[in-house]
């Protein structure tokens, strides 16, 4: 499989853009590019302090030494427009989309797909992490959202997802559960014909 170059370019325009087409109301004005525009706050990894502190760096550290289900790469965490960025390698490889093959390779790699639903497991243990370490310790409900960028992505797997924080005051309050933190997440996937529509 190729891989194209990573989704350098997205934007909270782009995942709104991706939650309209799934019946999610935008928030007027938010179109702030994420990729090359960072505010100039970039996290280092950081060992968490105890009790932690909920910081970015920290988050950083977490991701990369402390999440077995999967070996995350991060290549950077940093802030743009309001936005906590994670820019990360997948560890998706040819063999979890072994079985997209023949006439339907593109409907079967789709939503509900190998490749999809291993984007969203990833993204999941991102979301966790954050959630654990930024929201229940730290500020990381000051960020309107978390964006996941995929540096590395296949072709036919999504090169990004977008998460509300505000998604996990709820789920922190019992007022929803970790299924419904997903599949809102996954309202907010992007391709790269979505990128690409979107420049």
């Amino acid at each position: 499989m190729t891989q194209p170059q990573g989704p350098r370019s997205l934007s909270r325009r782009t995942l709104l853009a991706a939650g309209l087409s799934a019946g999610i109301t935008a928030v007027a004005g938010c179109t702030s590019l994420v990729g090359n525009t960072s505010d100039g706050s970039t996290f280092d990894p950081e060992e968490p302090s105890d009790p932690p502190t909920g910081t970015p760096n920290e988050l950083h550290y977490v991701l990369e030494e402390r999440t077995p289900q999967h070996e995350l790469d991060v290549e950077s965490i940093y802030e743009s427009d309001g936005d906590l960025i994670v820019e990360y390698y997948s560890d998706a490889d040819a063999s979890v989309d072994e079985n997209a093959t023949g006439e339907n390779a593109s409907i079967v790699v789709r939503e509900g797909g190998p490749l999809y639903n291993f984007t969203m497991e990833e993204a999941g243990v991102i979301a966790e992490a954050f959630n654990q370490v930024c929201i229940q310790y730290g500020s990381g409900d000051e960020y309107d959202m978390l964006v996941g960028e995929l540096v590395n992505p296949l072709e036919n797997q999504p090169w990004g997802w977008g998460a509300e924080t505000a998604w996990f005051t709820e789920y922190n309050a019992g007022n929803i559960t970790r299924t419904d933190v997903v599949q809102r997440m996954g309202q907010y996937v992007v391709y790269e014909e979505d990128v690409t529509a979107s420049e």
